[in-house]
């Protein structure tokens, strides 16, 4: 173990992490004003969502623009929601409840196509939660 190094792989992890938190701030803004637009509007947000800190995202700016302005009906949805987290999950329950919104809208043949690369991708802890369907 080295301490005080900074590698190259450090530095493009900070880097990479810098420009991550930079990108979110504008593209939180946007779906938040984009889904109060279409709230004030009546139109349906379908907002593409892959990774859990995305669906959380989605999820979360969907119920705070529910609860400033709600408009029950409009069934904003979650496009892939691969990888919802307990929270997620919770969150579009409240809102399709309250709000008829918050709907994933899943692929499943996508599990058949490139299973192996979310798989590989998210890890074996991760994956557990890759798209948790459940039949009644």
């Amino acid at each position: 173990m080295t301490i005080g190094c900074v590698t190259p792989q450090l530095m493009m992890s900070q880097a990479r992490a810098r420009a991550i938190a930079d990108i979110r701030k504008p593209t939180l803004l946007f779906i938040e004003k984009w889904s109060a637009c279409s709230t004030r509007t009546a139109s349906q947000v379908g907002t593409h969502a892959v990774g859990d800190r995305a669906m959380d995202w989605v999820v979360d700016t969907y119920a705070l623009v529910e609860q400033e302005k709600p408009h029950s009906g409009l069934r904003h949805s979650i496009i892939h929601a691969n990888l919802p987290t307990p929270h997620a999950i919770d969150v579009m329950a409240n809102l399709q409840r309250k709000y008829d919104a918050g709907y994933p809208e899943m692929q499943p043949g996508f599990l058949w196509w490139i299973g192996a690369i979310y798989a590989a991708s998210y890890g074996p802890k991760r994956g557990q939660r890759l798209e948790p369907f459940r039949t009644r």
